[in-house]
């Protein structure tokens, strides 16, 4: 595969979120390039509102090239508009389009693939939740299926994050099993320290401030909590619709004295955060992959998730940190009990290996799908 893009209409130089993709592909990228023993660059566009200097697109992406677009309003068209320049101009060239999100970018690399139809052109597209069954509305789910279905049978390759996702995809979305492979998101892997020792006294809740996460059982839990305990302590690290009336109801139940709120935060800053929190509460209904439970136990704070596919399949592969909650009931009792457990550091040690050989599967999984 010559030429490799990253198509994402969300992509910016200057929030947090598209830095943690940047920093992923430029990861993926580098794999790739030592794999092969080439000099291969993934090329992403990027909206910008005025001219970035080559220091800004070099000073982590060595192994991106990073195109910006000027037009921030109009971005989708624009960058369709630039990848189908490209196309032409280099219409002898295999070409990978990976689209960044199942939506907007899967239909924008499905649309330049039919356009240019006798063009070596591939693409792959990314799951990395349930994108279905948390839609209320039927009328609204059936047309996210139905346009599922079209696009996920348009792709000549699609990443899932978890086993459980790539069952739910060919049972429900009837697409073939041989498109589909499974390649986790890789996870940072912090400096093994002393953090998982007893200085450690938050219960988290780290995540989108989205009703999906679970946000009404969270509050649900800490009301029983306050019974259990006057003590206890709470940290909120994220950001989203839902942020003002999910930290109003915590500081209402529980006392603003004992709410701390950290915001959106980078892989850095969620350093101090691991450094601080004794629990994190997990309450999602359902989890694509799990990443922040991953994080947590790796960084040793305790997790108490909610029953689902998605911490079912964690399970298995964590087994010590990771607690699996059914009702409100144990999910309490099981706070109660950790909140007086140091965390294994010998345990800690162990489970970075295992994370260790998971991340280069996974990294290795992904760049063969692109050759």
């Amino acid at each position: 595969m010559n030429k490799i893009f990253f198509v994402s209409h969300e992509l910016t130089l200057d929030d947090q979120q598209s830095q943690k993709v940047l920093k992923r592909f430029e990861q993926y990228a580098k794999a790739l390039n030592r794999s092969s023993q080439l000099d291969r660059k993934i090329m992403v566009f990027v909206k910008a509102e005025k001219s970035l200097d080559s220091s800004r697109k070099t000073q982590y992406f060595l192994n991106l090239q990073i195109h910006p677009l000027y037009n921030r309003y109009l971005f989708s068209m624009n960058l369709f508009l630039q990848l189908a320049r490209y196309c032409l101009k280099h219409s002898r060239s295999p070409i990978l389009l990976i689209a960044g999100d199942p939506w907007i970018d899967s239909c924008i690399v499905t649309v330049l693939k039919r356009v240019f139809w006798w063009m070596p052109i591939r693409t792959q597209m990314s799951i990395h939740g349930d994108l279905i069954n948390q839609e209320n509305c039927l009328l609204k789910r059936w047309v996210k299926k139905m346009t599922l279905i079209i696009l996920l049978n348009s792709s000549d390759t699609i990443r899932v994050v978890s086993e459980h996702l790539r069952k739910a995809i060919i049972d429900d979305l009837d697409v073939k099993a041989s498109k589909i492979f499974v390649s986790p998101i890789p996870i940072s892997l912090p400096e093994l320290s002393d953090s998982a020792g007893g200085s450690k006294k938050y219960i988290a809740f780290i995540g989108r401030l989205h009703p999906e996460r679970g946000l009404s059982e969270y509050l649900k839990l800490i009301k029983c909590l306050k019974q259990v305990s006057d003590d206890f302590k709470y940290l909120v690290a994220g950001d989203g619709p839902n942020r003002d009336s999910f930290l109003g109801e915590i500081a209402r139940i529980v006392g603003i004295e004992n709410v701390v709120y950290r915001g959106l935060l980078s892989d850095e800053e969620m350093a101090s955060v691991w450094k601080d929190c004794k629990i994190l509460l997990s309450t999602a209904p359902a989890e694509g992959y799990g990443l922040t439970i991953r994080e947590s136990i790796l960084n040793g704070t305790f997790v108490i998730a909610r029953k689902n596919s998605g911490t079912l399949e964690a399970r298995k592969e964590f087994n010590y940190g990771l607690h699996i909650y059914q009702d409100v009931d144990e999910a309490v009792a099981l706070v109660s009990s950790l909140m007086q457990t140091t965390y294994s550091l010998s345990s800690m040690e162990k489970t970075r290996n295992l994370v260790n050989k998971s991340n280069e599967e996974s990294i290795n999984n992904l760049i063969n799908s692109w050759c």
